[in-house]
């Protein structure tokens, strides 16, 4: 069971008057509602503990941590404090945990990393554009903005909301709708309990038990499920 506390209109309003002065204040109060409702939630923790906040809100466990990891930052800052650069550094280093399980099953010489590798490569390479794209709008942010061109504040008020969007909406692009095999209900193709380690977690789990159970059909599958999850990710940077 999950239970969301909701923020007053009182409270927005009172955290948004810290964020700066050139944001309009429906951005304000949107960046602070949107980051701080979900580190805001009291969650009574069942059998299925996260798994509930999951299927009712779709929100995964690690997207609320990292909110919650953002929003002391976002009253300084109008660019959320996240890395996509990071998470894709991340995504490498899974991708190769994978590889030396994998060289351990009989049906490895039948599977090829190749296309999960390019992908993998591929949305590094955004990240890192689209990361070094919000350094450089957090610059122009910080600039002095004469009141008589009103329309540059404007143009930076929805540039730096698309850009807090796609950060704040990234981590949903592997979310797979099927959910994992015997687990509908794990919806993440990157994270979600182990079949041995419960919730220890552990990661592209699809991928890593078609390897243990050496099912090649099922492992082809897995595949192209998380390249194009990849793949998504990746046009969502661009």
């Amino acid at each position: 069971m999950v239970e969301f506390v909701p923020w007053g209109p009182e409270v927005i309003s009172q955290h948004s008057k810290i964020l700066p002065e050139f944001l309009p204040s429906t951005l304000a109060s949107e960046m602070v509602q949107r980051t701080l409702s979900i580190t805001t939630t009291r969650t009574m923790i069942a059998s299925t503990g996260w798994t509930s906040m999951e299927m009712q809100s779709g929100i995964t466990m690690s997207q609320s941590q990292r909110y919650g990891l953002s929003s002391p930052h976002v009253y300084q800052t109008p660019i959320l404090a996240l890395s996509a650069q990071d998470y894709a550094k991340g995504l490498k280093v899974y991708l190769e945990s994978v590889k030396d399980k994998a060289a351990e099953s009989s049906i490895r010489s039948k599977f090829s990393f190749q296309s999960l590798d390019k992908a993998t490569a591929d949305l590094q390479k955004a990240a890192a554009g689209f990361d070094a794209y919000t350094a450089e709008l957090s610059e122009r942010v910080g600039e002095n903005v004469p009141w008589w061109k009103w329309w540059k504040k404007v143009k930076l008020y929805y540039e730096v909301r698309r850009a807090n969007e796609k950060y704040k909406f990234l981590e949903r692009k592997f979310l797979f709708p099927g959910g994992l095999d015997n687990l509908p209900w794990f919806k993440h193709v990157v994270f979600a309990p182990g079949r041995w380690t419960g919730y220890a977690g552990a990661t592209y789990p699809g991928l890593v038990e078609s390897f243990e159970d050496k099912n090649i059909t099922n492992a082809q599958k897995w595949g192209y499920i998380i390249e194009d999850s990849l793949n998504s990710a990746r046009e969502h940077l661009e």
